[in-house]
């Protein structure tokens, strides 16, 4: 294994992969660098922006075509457009004003489970379903505030 140099050494949250790019979240903000097909060093200009709400991208998780965008207040899909000038856009009518409590994404099947920063279990994909029941939901909220020191 090498180390991939990031771009002016910004550290990296999260890689992921989707239509063989290799695509890594910035920590801290809401760009994504990704590096194409064959190559192994991300070129600087190779970036784009979480668009639905301006939170930091706290995971990012590829599902079918679809790579997921997971902000600490919106959820946005983007897709690879099979353009070399721009391969990336987002998904439209795939952003949502949920959260989501980072390190919770899971992806089951072809679908995306996260815990959202109110709790509740979802299920993100055509829409944002809860799943958790009420008990639950409050056992990860009482959870959420022990974590913050509330």
């Amino acid at each position: 294994l090498a180390p991939v140099l990031t771009p002016d050494g910004v550290p990296i949250l999260v890689v992921t992969a989707l239509s063989s790019y290799v695509i890594a979240v910035k920590s801290d903000s809401q760009r994504f660098y990704w590096i194409d097909p064959g190559e192994v060093t991300i070129d600087p200009l190779n970036f784009a922006s979480a668009e639905a709400e301006p939170d930091n991208i706290v995971d990012a998780i590829a599902v079918g075509d679809h790579v997921w965008l997971l902000g600490q207040s919106a959820t946005e899909a983007w897709y690879a457009t099979g353009d070399l000038a721009a391969p990336f856009a987002p998904a439209q009518g795939r952003a949502y004003a949920r959260g989501v409590w980072p390190g919770t994404t899971v992806k089951v099947k072809d679908s995306v489970l996260l815990v959202g920063q109110d709790g509740i279990v979802y299920d993100v994909g055509a829409g944002v379903k809860p799943i958790s029941n009420n008990a639950i939901a409050e056992r990860i909220r009482a959870q959420i505030r022990f974590e913050r020191g509330l």
